[in-house]
């Protein structure tokens, strides 16, 4: 779980994921219990850590997906009043993290495991 990686790296942590990852960061199902309460049980002591999730923009998959933000994703409002997480404006890269990996590897570089 997202909750408990960023508490491993404890205060002041940074990362950067794409919206993909943010929606089912704010998603409750991914939680104990399910709830919305859950939810926010388990990303207060982040938020209370100064810890920061960057939320880099991403087109969907298929053709003409639409690009989505940090803006599109369904933040509960609690969690949005902690800006536990910030959008990365003016970035765009049309490629998965799987995407580049497998590219990478093709080519014989780092990043195929």
């Amino acid at each position: 779980m997202f909750a408990d990686k960023a508490a491993l790296f404890g205060e002041g942590a940074a990362f950067v994921v794409g919206v993909d990852t943010a929606d089912r960061i704010v998603d409750p199902r991914y939680y104990a219990g399910g709830t919305p309460a859950a939810l926010a049980a388990a990303l207060a002591p982040l938020a209370a850590a100064g810890v920061r999730v960057y939320v880099a923009g991403r087109a969907g998959a298929g053709a003409g997906a639409p690009f989505r933000t940090l803006a599109d994703v369904a933040v509960p409002a609690e969690v949005a009043a902690w800006r536990l997480l910030r959008p990365v404006p003016g970035f765009r890269l049309d490629a998965s993290s799987t995407e580049i990996r497998a590219r990478a590897a093709a080519e014989g570089g780092a990043g195929g495991a």
